[in-house]
């Protein structure tokens, strides 16, 4: 316990609590890792539609829509990115 103290710069009294909170922490990555693996197919699916959708000849004929769905792919791709991200790299930290 006292090497496992000083190696984390911490009284060894603070261990319990130090693994408390890292407890917590790995709970909440694992569980928003679940939610996002729960929704990337979903996510995947709409922007396969939405692919689809600007290949329709009446969307063609409309350039508004065709803007607004180039604007929501970047946006949820970005997201998307921005969120695995994220979550890879807490799980490399800890």
């Amino acid at each position: 316990m006292r090497a496992v103290a000083e190696k984390l710069e911490i009284e060894a009294e603070d261990i319990r609590k130090f693994l408390e909170d890292y407890g917590d922490i790995f709970l909440s990555l694992s569980y928003y890792r679940q939610c996002l693996d729960q929704i990337e197919p979903h996510v995947s699916g709409f922007l396969e539609w939405l692919e689809e959708l600007q290949g329709s000849w009446p969307a063609q004929r409309e350039p508004n829509l065709l803007v607004a769905c180039r604007t929501i792919q970047e946006t949820m791709n970005a997201t998307m990115l921005a969120i695995t991200g994220r979550t890879r790299e807490l799980r490399s930290q800890h």
